[in-house]
């Protein structure tokens, strides 16, 4: 019966595929190819794994070069402003200045370095050096009127016929005394900081002489024509207005450059010259003996003749323009113009002193006066 049963499946079997029937062929087909396929797609994941590796690789390369770039930027950062924190004292000649610092080809030596941190330059002023001069000549200057302040502050009303009026009058003058002279200060001093400074700082000192102009003129003209108000409102007005236009000039940028140094002179020197009219008009109406006795007018002259030589030596440079390096330390020009500014400001304070005194002496009765 098996036998049969055997015989009667036979022709079942030739149904069956081949490779069915023959399996350990097929498997091993099979196996060869699953194989050849995982070699393939494995060398292929390595392939792209190597790229992606090599990739990062550049990538961190770069990165790290940028932070080595950047961290010696930062050194080098570090160790300049070190540098210039602990600066060593050393000073330099003109050609081994920044473009931006130089001014005055005359100076040849004796000059700060650019120092980019404000107490290494504020230390410089007990340092010998081309701006110690001027530093210290109005320094001393600043520290004179702001004693005339305080005193001013503290004096007895009974000293003035209008003292409100004449206190206000003389603390205005005072007070553009001591910021022209302070501005001037900073300038000097901070002047070799950095070129936005120096540029702030240059402004602000040209202001100062501008406010310093507009000062000194304003007590002699209150006193000379105390009893005649609608005079003394009009010139005190006049004068008030070119200070302020010739504030605004100096505090422009494009002033500060060095081609206009001598529109700069010119222009404070024509600022002045417009006291001429004032004094005119007071020599005219009250005469020159009277004019000197009581109103002073010889002090006036004088603060006049000393703010003019002044502005000469500022425009000339006279005299190192003649004998270049003789003068890097002392005596050069910007030092006399210094010393002159400072002596016309102390000659309107005695004037104004006088002044005061000669308005105490008539009272307020303007009837029996002529000043």
């Amino acid at each position: 019966m098996i036998r049969g049963e055997n015989h009667n499946y036979r022709p079942l079997l030739k149904e069956i595929p081949a490779e069915l029937q023959n399996g350990e062929q097929y498997v091993k087909k099979e196996v060869k190819e699953a194989i050849i396929k995982v070699r393939e797609r494995s060398k292929e994941s390595a392939g792209k794994v190597k790229e992606d590796l090599k990739q990062r690789k550049e990538r961190l390369a770069e990165k790290l070069g940028e932070n080595a770039t950047e961290i010696r930027e930062r050194v080098s950062s570090f160790s300049k402003a070190l540098k210039e924190k602990l600066w060593d004292g050393k000073l330099v000649k003109y050609t081994e200045l920044a473009e931006w610092m130089k001014d005055n080809e005359y100076i040849r030596d004796f000059y700060r370095p650019e120092l980019r941190d404000s107490w290494t330059c504020l230390k410089t002023i007990f340092q010998y050096h081309n701006e110690t001069g001027n530093i210290w000549s109005h320094l001393l200057g600043a520290v004179s009127f702001l004693g005339l302040i305080l005193s001013y502050v503290l004096k007895s009303n009974g000293e003035f016929i209008s003292p409100i009026e004449e206190k206000s009058i003389g603390l205005i003058f005072f007070s553009c005394a001591f910021i022209c002279l302070i501005f001037s200060v900073s300038f000097h001093l901070f002047g070799c900081h950095s070129p936005n400074v120096c540029l702030l700082c240059g402004r602000l000192d040209y202001t100062g002489i501008a406010v310093l102009i507009t000062g000194s003129y304003l007590p002699w003209v209150y006193y000379n024509f105390y009893c005649e108000p609608t005079t003394k409102l009009v010139y005190m007005s006049t004068i008030l207005f070119l200070g302020l236009v010739c504030t605004c000039v100096s505090f422009s940028k494009k002033f500060q450059l060095p081609k206009y140094r001598t529109f700069r002179g010119m222009l404070f020197a024509s600022f002045g010259l417009t006291g001429i009219f004032p004094f005119s008009h007071a020599l005219y109406k009250y005469g020159w003996e009277h004019s000197i006795e009581n109103g002073q007018m010889h002090l006036l002259l004088l603060m006049g003749l000393l703010y003019g030589i002044g502005v000469s030596f500022f425009i000339t440079r006279f005299p190192e323009c003649v004998w270049p390096g003789k003068f890097d330390l002392l005596f050069h020009s910007h030092q006399i113009f210094h010393i002159f500014v400072v002596a016309a400001a102390l000659c309107q304070a005695y004037a104004l002193s006088n002044l005061r005194a000669i308005r105490l002496e008539l009272g307020n009765n303007c009837a029996s006066s002529e000043l």
